[in-house]
C-alpha cells in the first residue's frame, strides 16, 4: 500500500486548561475563531531527540537526558460537541498548527450504548465523562478532513479501538489517509473497555487482546 504508518503510544497525559500559546484568544468554546480557547481539553506529550547532532559520546540509539525534547499534541474538547462542526474544527486545527503543537489527537467510539454496564477505568464513577448524545465522528474520516485544511501537523488517533475493525479494510483506510496527507498519520490503538460497543461491532470482548495483536501484525504485513 506504500504507507509507513507509525503505530505508537503516547507516554504522558496532562490535563490542559489552555495550551501554552500566549496568542490564543480566550473567548470560549462556542466561537470557531477562538478554537483554542480555555475550554477543557487534553494535551499529550511525547519525548524525542532534540534537533542537531548527537551529544559527544552518546550512541545514536540512546537519548541523552540533556537532549530530550518534549512535544505536545492536543485533543479537541469532544464533550463540547464541536468535533462535527467543520468550521470550528478547521479553525481549531489551523490554530493548533500555527501554535506549534506536534499533533491533533482524535478519539473513537463506533457506538455508545445508553446505560452501559461496563466500567470506565479512568474515572472513579466508572462512567466516561461524555453524554450519550455527544457526537463522536469517525476519527479516520475526521483525520482525512483535517489533512485537507492543514499542512504539517501530525494527525493521530488516541485511541482507536482496534478490535472493532477488520484489519484489512482498516489498513487500507489508514494507508489512504497517510499517503494523501503526506505521511502525517500516527495510529495509537487500544483494546477497548466497553463490552457493549465491542459486541455491537461484532467483536468477541473475550478475545479483544489477541484480536488486537493479530490485527497489528496483519496491518504491518500489508503496509
Amino acid at each position: 500500500m506504500g504507507s509507513h504508518v507509525a503505530i505508537d503510544h503516547l507516554i504522558t497525559l496532562v490535563n490542559c486548561r489552555g495550551p501554552a500559546c500566549s496568542s490564543i484568544p480566550r473567548t470560549g468554546c462556542g466561537d470557531p475563531d477562538a478554537a483554542l480557547a480555555s475550554c477543557r481539553g487534553h494535551a499529550y506529550a511525547r519525548l524525542g531527540r532534540a534537533p542537531g547532532p548527537p551529544h559527544p559520546g552518546t550512541s545514536t540509539g540512546a537519548i541523552d537526558e540533556s537532549e530530550q525534547l518534549m512535544r505536545f499534541g492536543i485533543l479537541p474538547p469532544v464533550r463540547a460537541g464541536v468535533t462535527t462542526d467543520p468550521e470550528w474544527m478547521t479553525s481549531f486545527a489551523r490554530h493548533a498548527e500555527a501554535c506549534g503543537f506536534e499533533s491533533i489527537v482524535l478519539v473513537e467510539h463506533a457506538v455508545v450504548i445508553s446505560d452501559y454496564q461496563s466500567t470506565y477505568p479512568y474515572a472513579s464513577s466508572g462512567k466516561m465523562p461524555l453524554p450519550d448524545d455527544c457526537p463522536i465522528p469517525d476519527p479516520l474520516d475526521l483525520m482525512a478532513f483535517l489533512a485537507g485544511v492543514t499542512e504539517q501537523i501530525t494527525l493521530a488517533t488516541g485511541v482507536l479501538v482496534l478490535p472493532n475493525h477488520h484489519a484489512v479494510t482498516l489498513a487500507k483506510r489508514i494507508a489512504t489517509v497517510d499517503v494523501l496527507s503526506g505521511g502525517r498519520v500516527r495510529l495509537c490503538v487500544g483494546v477497548g473497555w466497553m463490552d457493549e460497543e465491542l459486541r455491537a461491532t461484532g467483536a468477541d470482548q473475550r478475545r479483544r487482546g489477541s484480536r488486537t495483536d493479530e490485527a497489528i501484525a496483519a496491518m504491518r504485513t500489508l503496509w
